[in-house]
Order: C-alpha cells, then structure tokens, then sequence
C-alpha cells in the first residue's frame, strides 16, 4: 500500500509568500483550455502508474489544491472516480483536500458534495489555509478576505462537519507588523482561543514565515521590506509562534511534528507517510514521489518511466516544474531522479524521526551518521531537558524545547558524510 498526492497548481491570485508550484488565473489567456489540458494529462498519469504498479492499493489520496472554484467540483470527482477505476481503494483509509476557505460558497458546496459521495471513507480530511486573523497581514499578503468573513465561513463549516470528518487549520507566523500587533488585540486573540477550545477543528498547522525566491516578497530588497513592516523579523515571528503553540497545546493539541498539532487520534495520515518514509507517488506538477524499493513496487513492470534496476532501493523523483513541459510530455520523461544511498537514507530517516512524536527504537541503527561523541552530546541534552532516554538509551524521544532548536541540535549530532 501507498499513498497517493495530486497536485493542482491553479489559484485566482498566487499571494505574496507563496513557493509553490501555482499559477494565477491572469497568467493565461484561456485559463479553462489550460486547465483541461492540466486534468487530461494528470488522468494519463492516473492509467500509466496504475498499469505501472499493477493497481496496487492505495491507503490515503491526498490532493493539493488552492482555490476551489478555479477547478470546479466535477472535476476533481472525476479525477478520483479515475483514480479508484486504476488503484485499489476499496482499503483507502484517508481522503485530503488541502484548499483555500474563499469564496465561502463554492468551498461549502465542495465539502458537502464529497461527504456524501465518499461518505464510507473511514475519514475525509479537509485542510484550509487561513493563515492570519489580522486583516493588515491579509491584506499585505494578497489574501482575499478579512477576519470577519473568516468568522463567518468557520460559523457555517461547522454544520457541515461528520462523524467521518477532520478539520485542519494552517496558520502562519508573520510576525509582528507594527507596535500595535493585532494578534495581541483582545477580540481576535479571544477568538482563536475559543475556536481552539470548542475543539471543532481536529488539527492545526502553524508555521514560521520563511521565504523563498519563487515568492514575490522574496524578490523586494529586504531590509526595505521590513522597515516598511509588512512582516516580522525572525524574533517577532517565533514569538507569535509561541503564542499560537501555547493556547493549542493547552486545549489537549499534541505536538506530532514541528508545525503540527492533533487531538489524540487526528494526526494527518498521509503525512505520517512521509515522515515515516513509506513509499508514496506524486501526480501532477513538480510532485514528488518516494519508493524505498523499485522491484517491490513496479515488479517486473519497466517502462521508461523510471530505471531498470532490480536492486535498486531508496529512489526519489519529481515531476517536471514547468507547465508547459508537464503537459507536452506523452512519455513522462521529464523529471529529476535521486537514487539515494544507504548513509543518505539513514539521514533522512534520522531527523525525519526526530521531527516527529515517534521515537527513535534503536540508536545504533545511526551510529554510522553521527559524530564521533554524540552520546556526550545526547547525554548534555538530556541534562538540558531536551532529550529523553528509555531501554538503557537505545531509545530517544524529543521533548518541546528540542524541536524549538531542531535544526542546530541535529546539525551538531550528525557528520558530515
């Protein structure tokens, strides 16, 4: 079993923080031909990854997809029908759809229409993307909305709730914009409390700021951009993370990974996939996929859609970034190939651990990555309260402290290979 990720790269408006791979409407002349080409070759990726992989069965499908109306709901429950026609679903545990909470309408329609069209799914799991209650920095991100209809939209979601849904929220840190941080006035932050505590949401994701070049913020002169304050620096926005942090994990949300936070029993599924480097496939542009063995996969199955490697294990791909590659491409042909050894996928598998709540079950299995002293350096951390040993120090797990410093306590303990 695997799971599966389409990637739907269409917004009205890509925002001012934005790295994906997406594309704005304006950017085409004929948006709705583009789109049709999009879905037609995605479909094609659908029926070649089935015979591929012999219909293997897919545990969770999980699809990235920003702005509902751009692709209307026909669509997407097209693209699933074809992917339970080319996979084995019927064992399919988790159905995701990651999206935007605007326009209210369109969203609310989409939620109610796959409810009951997958209603004997065991769990349907919608993300959405609200980032901010503070209208000055939805503003200045491109967002296309204000807290008053995020109010408004949360209201009228809740009707539409199940027993088989789950609800997750992203938030970003933006820092803190100005001397009088909106985040601290008493009305929005009250609210977000109460929303936290009625426990309607079954999960959070809160993030840092961080950005890249592919963002337009990330192309202004930076010193420019923050002295005209449109976003924190680094100290405003981990304290504002904190904030967030506290008031969740004070109403009974567990910290499973760095920026995410469950009730017990409401993790992301799909996402425990990745962390714990389980095979998954990627669809659609740039998507990635990770296969720990190719012969295990595909069989004896190969077409020039990967390599013909028996004994190959560990092989990482990603599917071309560019539009106009992805959907000119009738061999699928265009991508980037990673063949990982067994040091790298130790690393990985090392900090991808160390993210999480899961707990390291046999350090040993490391000791070929880590630095010479790293029982010195695990034992000073312990005595710092950011480590945890169990079964005479062959196990380890994290406290909170440790993944606030992550990622220079990881970058001490391994070597430089």
């Amino acid at each position: 079993m695997f799971g599966l990720y389409i990637h739907i790269p269409f917004c009205n408006k890509r925002c001012n923080y934005c790295s994906f791979a997406s594309f704005a409407t304006s950017d085409f002349d004929e948006p709705n031909k583009v789109f049709d080409e999009y879905i037609a070759w995605l479909e094609n990726e659908i029926v070649n990854y089935g015979k591929l992989t012999n219909k293997q069965a897919v545990d969770t499908l999980y699809f990235w997809w920003w702005t509902p109306h751009i692709l209307w709901k026909e669509r997407i429950l097209n693209l699933i029908e074809k992917v339970y026609e080319n996979f084995d679903c019927k064992n399919l545990v988790e159905l995701s759809f990651e999206c935007n909470p605007y326009p209210e309408d369109y969203v609310l329609d989409f939620v109610d229409s796959i409810q009951k069209q997958f209603k004997k799914v065991p769990r349907v799991r919608f993300s959405f993307g609200i980032q901010s209650f503070d209208d000055e920095v939805l503003k200045n991100s491109g967002r296309p909305y204000n807290f008053v209809g995020m109010v408004d939209f949360l209201r009228h979601l809740r009707e539409y709730k199940w027993d088989n849904t789950v609800l997750n929220f992203d938030f970003i840190a933006f820092g803190k914009l100005n001397s009088d941080w909106k985040l601290r006035t008493p009305t929005k932050l009250k609210f977000f409390e109460d929303f936290v505590s009625s426990h309607m949401a079954d999960s959070f994701s809160v993030y840092m700021l961080e950005l890249s070049k592919e963002s337009v913020w990330w192309k202004l002169d930076m010193k420019e951009f923050l002295d005209k304050k449109q976003v924190g620096d680094d100290d405003s926005r981990y304290e504002e993370f904190e904030i967030l942090k506290d008031i969740l994990t004070r109403n009974g949300y567990n910290r499973y990974e760095i920026s995410n936070f469950a009730l017990t029993s409401k993790s992301s599924i799909h996402n425990r996939i990745y962390r714990e480097m389980q095979n998954y496939l990627g669809l659609g542009l740039s998507a990635s996929s990770f296969i720990r063995s190719y012969s295990d996969f595909f069989g004896n199955i190969c077409e020039n859609h990967w390599v013909k490697n028996d004994n190959l294990k560990w092989l990482r791909r990603t599917n071309s970034k560019s539009l106009t590659e992805y959907v000119s491409d009738p061999y699928n042909n265009l991508y980037e190939k990673t063949e990982i050894k067994e040091s790298d996928f130790l690393i990985e598998e090392f900090f991808l651990a160390l993210r999480t709540d899961l707990w390291i079950t046999d350090l040993s299995k490391y000791e070929s990555i880590l630095v010479d002293n790293y029982r010195d350096l695990m034992d000073k951390l312990e005595e710092n309260d950011l480590l945890r040993y169990f079964d005479n120090k062959r196990w380890i797990v994290l406290t909170d402290q440790w993944m606030n410093l992550y990622n220079t306590i990881i970058t001490d303990l391994l070597k430089i290979i």
